[in-house]
């Protein structure tokens, strides 16, 4: 966020156009995922997406937290009817029952993320299979959205099933692409931008000259990518796998001290 905000006032200073910092209610929004929800502009236009995100991170885990619980701590079977509530509200969106909620709210979305999840562990149960199909043929008729999420989650599943997300992807080049992805998802706007506006100055033209231009802010997007996951992105996995392995980031902490 603090970068996309940098290159707007970059921008603007460049471009001699007026530009506006985002207030404080609008940078509060942000910080707590909540823009969309609260009618707020994006500061950059893709973060629309975190909106969502967040929301079905903490609606799953909190899902799996608590069939977790009723299944082995409590040792009752009532943990399938989160499953069932899981699936069913899959289909509700995908059917489009939910169009009307207040916009940001995830529930539209919602099959959308979940026949990902479905496409993971179908490859594990045969259950799971023939709830993949059904939720696939519901977002056939819910918009083009859905209808790529759905393939999407297909192409995934078949390639976990045949092996070829393994033996098909082995690639270094795709896999360092595949690990800087929501990095390069994240600031790809805000450079492609401002790469853009700078050869833009350039007085050469054709479709030669266009490629190379494209080329330069593909490179220029990957490199940016890199250095975020490098300066941020990776640093809070590291923390993330210590809480994982300890319960605690202090572990982590003390280990980078000493480093240091």
């Amino acid at each position: 966020m603090i970068l996309a905000v940098a290159l707007i006032a970059i921008s603007g200073l460049v471009k001699h156009e007026n530009f506006t910092l985002p207030d404080t209610s609008s940078v509060l929004s942000h910080l707590f995922y909540l823009q969309v929800i609260l009618d707020k502009p994006e500061i950059n236009s893709v973060y629309w997406t975190l909106t969502y995100e967040v929301q079905f991170y903490l609606f799953f885990v909190g899902a799996i937290v608590a069939r977790f619980y009723l299944r082995h701590i409590f040792n009752t079977p009532l943990y399938i009817a989160i499953d069932i509530a899981l699936f069913l509200c899959a289909i509700s969106s995908a059917l489009g029952f939910f169009k009307n909620v207040h916009p940001g709210l995830f529930f539209p979305l919602w099959s959308s993320f979940y026949i990902g999840v479905l496409a993971h562990t179908a490859t594990l149960s045969k259950r799971k299979i023939l709830a993949f199909i059904a939720l696939f043929v519901a977002m056939l008729f819910n918009g083009e959205f859905s209808i790529v999420s759905a393939f999407t989650a297909t192409f995934l599943l078949i390639a976990m099933t045949s092996g070829w997300a393994k033996s098909g992807m082995n690639w270094r080049w795709l896999q360092f692409l595949g690990g800087i992805s929501y990095s390069l998802y994240l600031v790809h706007n805000p450079v492609t931008g401002a790469v853009s506006f700078v050869l833009n100055k350039i007085p050469l033209h054709g479709t030669i000259i266009d490629l190379l231009k494209l080329v330069m802010i593909v490179i220029s997007s990957v490199i940016a990518a890199y250095i975020f996951w490098f300066v941020i992105e990776k640093k809070t996995h590291d923390v993330a796998r210590s809480i994982t392995a300890t319960g605690s980031p202090t572990s982590w902490l003390k280990r980078k001290m000493r480093r240091e």
